[in-house]
């Protein structure tokens, strides 16, 4: 990562789930005759995540110190033991995140707080501080005070559909740590996961199939423990023994392969139907999370590019779908009658990318930091990250997806934008594009020095004797874009400044030839 995510010690509950959750730190026992009992009005047939945090079981200060070593540091730990402590003198012990699978790429956006009926309002109280620190809300619902965004509030307090699935809650409640990860994988989860293989795999084709093979014959995925991760135990359930043995096979085989003597500590055992890698210490746990970083570095860099790929994809098709209703490319800017530029083109194109309702929040006659349209900023849609690693980016609304611009001089010294936003008199037509769509950049992700506010009307301006160097992150071998035809490509470093110039103009007329590309 780029940077460290810091942690607001105000916000105690985005600290125990938003973090130590998702973030694989939350590794005890604790006498729970059910973990789902609290919550069972909140779980329906599309639940895919079960995950909490005993507040009542977590040495903040040991924490904090495991933390230092291993990943984010836990700034002004003296108000959030405040706040630990204020909650659990008033009965607040756990402290929950659900989610369906539609939102699991989102992340933790809000928590389920059961709550003693006779203390609501002094738990609301202090729940009610921690989300202004945040900017999410709270709503006290019955015996439970959800925290966290007004929109996946809403989704929790909705009507449910059906009973949820009886193997998976019944995995959920055999947990005996008092802080877990519970996750379902269902065929749609599934899915999108198997098309990642080829890229996890990198060049081993007989393993990556043996992984789609097994990837099927999985239930659930568990991680549970105690805070600081003293106990840990990561379990895979599948369907069969046969499978557990598969998964265990494949794994320590893979993790041998990729990086022989850190191995060891990651060497998983099949038992039953599950798949079992624990530790007794902070040491081993350390040991396992420093495996894990050395092992994730080439498979994630893999899956970062074909995930920036997708979401270019979809640009390109939204980019499309605006193009059906209106005619045209979106400009650059959305801009007033007098010609102030408003907005970005990446907020107009949101009803085609599935964020219709996000894009009706917007008010499209104020400019982009207007005080109602910058709190838009921090709810950037999940296609604009591409291969954003900085939290701290992520949380404040930058992207790296933007329009390639390049000033260029002319005979004369007069100067001109190539561009397909450059047009001054509104929106690019297909039929303004003679140079072909195929052979024109519509938008690049950029290096990582060049992040955006999402909503501002700011793009990536290059510069003519070196157009690639702003699009190349430090190690990059190469940039992402998609062309004009809603295509996905990438570019090598190497690519030289005039075929960048070329593929930049809608109608200069150049002669692409596929060996420069």
């Amino acid at each position: 990562m780029n940077s460290q995510p810091r942690l607001h010690s105000r916000c105690l509950i985005a600290a125990m789930v938003l973090v130590a959750l998702p973030s694989l730190i939350a590794f005890g026992q604790t006498d729970v005759t059910s973990n789902t009992a609290p919550v069972q009005r909140f779980l329906d047939s599309d639940t895919a995540v079960v995950a909490w945090a005993d507040l009542s079981q977590i040495d903040l200060d040991d924490l904090a110190k495991f933390m230092t070593t291993t990943g984010p540091s836990f700034n002004d730990i003296e108000q959030a033991k405040a706040a630990q402590q204020g909650l659990t003198k008033l009965g607040v012990t756990r402290v929950y995140w659900i989610s369906d699978l539609a939102e699991l790429s989102r992340g933790p956006r809000a928590a389920v707080v059961p709550v003693p009926q006779e203390n609501a309002d002094a738990v609301l109280l202090i729940l009610n501080a921690i989300a202004e620190s945040t900017g999410g809300t709270t709503i006290a619902d019955g015996q439970h005070v959800l925290i966290g965004d007004p929109e996946e509030i809403s989704r929790l307090q909705g009507e449910h559909s059906g009973e949820p699935d009886a193997e998976f809650l019944a995995t959920v409640n055999n947990i005996k740590h008092p802080h877990a990860v519970a996750l379902r994988t269902p065929a749609e989860a599934i899915l999108p996961l198997a098309s990642l293989l080829p890229e996890v795999f990198g060049a081993d084709s007989r393993r990556a199939t043996t992984a789609a093979e097994l990837l099927w014959k999985l239930k659930s995925v568990t991680l549970s423990g105690t805070l600081p991760p003293s106990n840990m135990r990561l379990q895979v359930n599948t369907n069969s023994k046969e499978s557990a043995a598969g998964v265990a096979k494949l794994l320590n085989d893979w993790t041998t392969s990729e990086i022989k003597d850190k191995a060891d500590v990651l060497q998983t055992r099949a038992v039953g139907s599950s798949v079992a890698l624990e530790s007794k210490s902070e040491g081993d746990t350390s040991a396992i999370i420093d495996s894990l970083k050395v092992l994730a570095s080439p498979a994630r860099r893999r899956a970062q590019r074909m995930t920036t790929m997708n979401s270019l994809k979809q640009i390109g098709l939204a980019m499309h779908n605006f193009y059906d209703t209106y005619g045209t490319f979106p400009p650059q800017a959305l801009a007033n009658k007098d010609g102030k530029r408003l907005l970005s083109w990446r907020v107009l194109i949101l009803p085609y990318l599935d964020e219709y309702p996000l894009y009706k929040e917007f008010r499209l006659d104020e400019p982009w930091d207007s005080p109602h349209n910058i709190k838009l900023a921090k709810r950037m849609p999940f296609t604009y990250r591409g291969s954003q690693t900085n939290q701290a980016d992520i949380e404040a609304g930058k992207t790296r997806m933007v329009a390639p611009l390049i000033k260029v001089e002319l005979p004369g010294g007069k100067k001109a934008i190539y561009s397909v936003f450059a047009r001054p008199e509104g929106g690019t037509r297909f039929q303004d594009i003679n140079d072909g769509t195929s052979n024109t950049l519509l938008v690049v992700e950029a290096g990582d020095d060049q992040t955006v506010l999402w909503t501002k009307p700011e793009d990536v301006e290059l510069v003519e004797n070196d157009p690639v160097s702003p699009l190349l992150d430090k190690a990059a071998k190469g940039f992402h874009a998609c062309m004009c035809d809603g295509a996905a490509r990438f570019f090598s470093a190497t690519i030289a400044p005039k075929t960048i110039r070329a593929l930049l103009t809608i109608d200069g007329g150049e002669i692409i030839e596929q060996d420069e590309l």
